[in-house]
């Protein structure tokens, strides 16, 4: 009967725990630091060695590595050893090793006269089932007392709705440390479900940026997510733990920012409506119209397409100002602070359409980042992007060659640039490769493959790398 009791109660003292704490995180100094100050938690509970690393949470205890060693043969349900410094806790988890102490355990198996048992025979007793059930009620009683007592999300207010936005930037890493902790967690509520179907679901959250780090200089920051390694999407956080150290340097990590926002509630269609617009461009073009603002422009993507915002909607509310004239609007807009809310009116001629879906780009590095500035400018406003494979036809100027290469090592190395117009660039090029040998130089820029004019990077680079040797690839020199 004792035997069933104790698994019952440890079958509803594992419920529990996962009920109050789903989250995991590794602890912060601060916490280490206040559970190594509780009386006794200086020594080993077990064999008295000092300074103990590993906490059993479920006595609230502390033991040495080789005690905890012992405990992790007793099973999960006896003793569940966390490392302070390696491992990730729950908040439930914290409060019990808050709530025990090795002086308060050890006391208590000297009143019951067993402080002398062997470790797999003293926690498998009767008395060391009963202090974990009461040490499981008090962190029950604890968390929902913290529960009660901590203030409540503030509700949106009447008429504006909360929306969760996802920001994209890129972090290249060149050693082989990030400088940031991460660990397993699940993606916001806001993620859809087919981007979470490979893999297990779990992302890879960022839990700690050290100062002065790759990650801190970046400006990556507590909550972010890594949602993909050289611009391909990893399947989930084991994959991503798998693959970054061992990728080449410099390595290109995609990291996603999740910003909720609080918007005015859009009024129905044949109404006004109201756009709060922040810190980004707003996104739209306005004229003169019978002496107030028009909309004249919209720029696709932008967050005056994303709300609805159409061409020759009026501008008819800016800052508390009612119906303000298009002087005003012109000399007013540019001095107000944001987050701002403005005021739109559907005009009577404004064709029904639904509102632009906005495409975010990945961010990518600045136009003169790698040393050719210049000539990638050039590039990128020469060149075009053809979306068929157009046969190439006679070299344009002198800069223009190509190239053939065989089996073997390029001997380079290619990255897209650019934000509105994508191309290839070499930004690496080895002394003794087929490439440097050829005439290919750093900033050289790809505009033909095999024949045909430049398609996209993505092809290039299968290209290069799938298809079948020799491969004739034509490059522009940079200035």
């Amino acid at each position: 009967r004792c035997a069933k009791s104790e698994k019952n109660t440890t079958r509803s003292r594992g419920r529990s725990a996962v009920d109050r704490a789903m989250s995991t995180c590794s602890l912060p100094s601060a916490a280490i630091d206040r559970v190594r100050a509780i009386p006794g938690n200086e020594v080993c509970v077990d064999c008295g060695a000092s300074e103990p690393d590993w906490g059993d949470v479920l006595h609230g205890s502390l033991h040495c590595i080789h005690c905890a060693g012992q405990h992790r043969a007793l099973g999960v349900s006896i003793s569940f050893c966390r490392s302070l410094t390696m491992d990730n806790w729950t908040e439930a988890n914290l409060v019990a090793m808050l709530l025990g102490g090795n002086r308060q355990l050890k006391s208590f198996f000297e009143r019951q006269e067993i402080e002398n048992s062997a470790i797999d025979v003293l926690y498998r007793t009767k008395q060391a089932a009963y202090y974990r059930e009461q040490l499981s009620a008090q962190v029950d009683q604890t968390l929902a007392k913290r529960r009660r007592t901590s203030p409540a999300k503030k509700a949106p207010a009447r008429g504006v709705v909360e929306t969760e936005r996802a920001e994209d930037f890129d972090v290249e890493v060149s050693t082989a440390k990030l400088g940031a902790s991460l660990t397993r967690a699940l993606p916001p509520p806001s993620v859809p479900r087919a981007e979470t179907k490979s893999g297990n679901g779990s992302w890879a959250l960022v839990t700690q940026v050290k100062s002065e780090g790759v990650a801190w200089a970046a400006g990556m920051r507590v909550g972010d997510y890594v949602v993909a390694l050289n611009g391909r999407a990893v399947a989930d956080y084991d994959e991503f733990v798998s693959l970054f150290p061992r990728c080449p340097r410099p390595v290109r990590l995609t990291v996603r920012r999740f910003r909720t926002l609080r918007e005015p509630e859009q009024a129905p269609e044949e109404d006004d409506y109201s756009v709060a617009f922040e810190d980004d461009p707003m996104g739209f073009s306005i004229e003169r119209k019978d002496g107030v603002a028009a909309v004249s422009k919209i720029a696709p993507g932008g967050r005056a397409a994303s709300m609805g915002v159409r061409v020759g909607d009026l501008l008819v509310g800016l800052a508390n100002r009612h119906t303000p004239t298009y002087d005003v609007v012109i000399h007013t807009l540019p001095l107000l602070p944001r987050p701002l809310i403005v005021k739109f009116k559907r005009g009577a001629t404004t064709p029904a359409r639904p509102p632009v879906v906005p495409f975010r780009a990945r961010a990518l590095p600045p136009a003169t980042a790698g040393g050719y500035g210049q000539s990638f400018r050039q590039a990128t406003t020469t060149l075009t992007v053809h979306t068929d494979k157009g046969e190439l036809g006679d070299f344009e100027d002198d800069r223009e060659f190509d190239v053939q290469f065989d089996d073997g090592p390029l001997g380079m190395r290619i990255e897209e640039r650019g934000a509105n117009l994508a191309i290839t660039v070499v930004t690496h090029c080895d002394r003794d490769g087929q490439a440097y040998e050829a005439g290919v130089r750093l900033g050289s820029v790809v505009i033909g493959i095999n024949g045909h004019k430049f398609l996209s990077h993505a092809h290039t680079a299968a290209t290069l790398r799938h298809a079948k040797r020799p491969v004739s690839v034509r490059f522009r020199l940079s200035d």
